[in-house]
């Protein structure tokens, strides 16, 4: 029955053809997250089993996953997003019923600007916020703070021979074979790395790093690869977010050589994202290695990140009748 209800509500697989609806209606969205985009949102489309429809002239997102069926981001669009919304939830709830599953209704990834459009006794939930960086400094890695990974970077470039080159489809098989070196690598890390939710994280992200490579062309992405001498060393992925952001997508090195991940990330900066003012490279996912690696590269704002439920106040959560002040910008300073 479950499947039987998607269907009936019109809810459809994302295809490469939907690109143009997707562009219409996340335009609309100022100050974006890293997650509103058409590249982000297809290449999760089968890790977390994503679905989609216009309802009240709005992109509704769906993600089917382990907890149940959620939006995946707020109605986006010009159309009526509060009765967009209710529908949505009306059908989470009615699917997450007949599925039996316990979670509850939720909406996920919703911007602090988003957040302000949500009616009273919403509660909300904060997720791990996008990292934005100074364009400028990611490039020169200077001062004091990031001396370590000027150090790591320059060594790279002495010691390794680098160069990159402009990734096209003749790299893909290059970059498939570095993404299994890649996973490998991380299974293979230390026992504390090896917490069951973290493994899970990673398989999914490997299946939405291959979709993004397959199709990186018309997905509008742009894309790098590293070499250290004649040895394929790396590769990465990013796009435009709004008209002073770039997005850091993706990001994937052998760590066999010491100092490839800094050079990449500068050099992509460099060469691609010079003209930007900001570099939003996501979230966390809420693994502390990872928060740990995006906090040491000293981030010059976090861009919040909100998971709502239309019900009343469970434990660990805080119901909201109106904004918190910490949300005023989408763009909150830590620096």
């Amino acid at each position: 029955m479950p499947a039987a209800l998607l269907n009936a509500h019109g809810l459809r697989e994302i295809t490469l053809a939907d690109k143009p609806v997707f562009d219409r209606c996340f335009r609309q969205c100022p100050a974006p997250l890293s997650d509103y985009t058409f590249a982000n949102t297809f290449i999760w489309r089968e890790p977390i089993h994503l679905r989609w429809r216009i309802s009240r002239d709005c992109l509704c997102v769906f993600a089917n996953g382990d907890g149940g069926l959620t939006l995946l981001f707020p109605p986006l669009g010009q159309g009526d997003s509060a009765d967009a919304l209710r529908e949505s939830l009306d059908l989470c709830q009615a699917y997450n019923v007949a599925a039996r599953y316990d979670p509850p209704t939720r909406v996920e990834y919703v911007s602090a600007g988003l957040l302000r459009r949500f009616p009273p006794n919403y509660c909300a939930h904060p997720m791990s916020g996008d990292y934005v960086y100074a364009t400028r400094r990611m490039i020169e890695l200077d001062g004091s703070d990031l001396a370590s990974k000027r150090k790591a970077r320059n060594r790279f470039a002495r010691l390794c021979q680098a160069h990159t080159e402009p990734l096209q489809p003749r790299h893909v098989a290059a970059c498939l074979e570095l993404l299994k070196t890649w996973h490998a690598q991380a299974e293979a890390s230390p026992p504390a790395a090896q917490d069951a939710t973290v493994r899970l994280k990673r398989a999914k992200e490997e299946t939405a790093t291959r979709t993004a490579l397959l199709h990186a062309v018309p997905l509008g992405l742009t894309g790098m690869v590293l070499y250290a001498g004649d040895q394929f060393a790396g590769f990465t992925l990013g796009e435009m977010l709004d008209a002073e952001t770039c997005s850091i997508l993706i990001e994937k090195t052998d760590r066999r050589f010491k100092g490839a991940a800094q050079y990449i990330f500068s050099e992509f900066c460099r060469q691609y994202w010079a003209h930007t003012q900001w570099c939003n490279v996501g979230d966390d996912w809420e693994i502390p290695s990872l928060a740990w690696t995006k906090e040491s590269y000293r981030p010059s704002a976090r861009r919040e990140k909100w998971t709502l439920q239309p019900t009343a106040t469970p434990i660990g959560l805080r119901c909201f009748t109106r904004v918190p002040a910490s949300t005023e910008n989408d763009m909150s300073l830590v620096h």
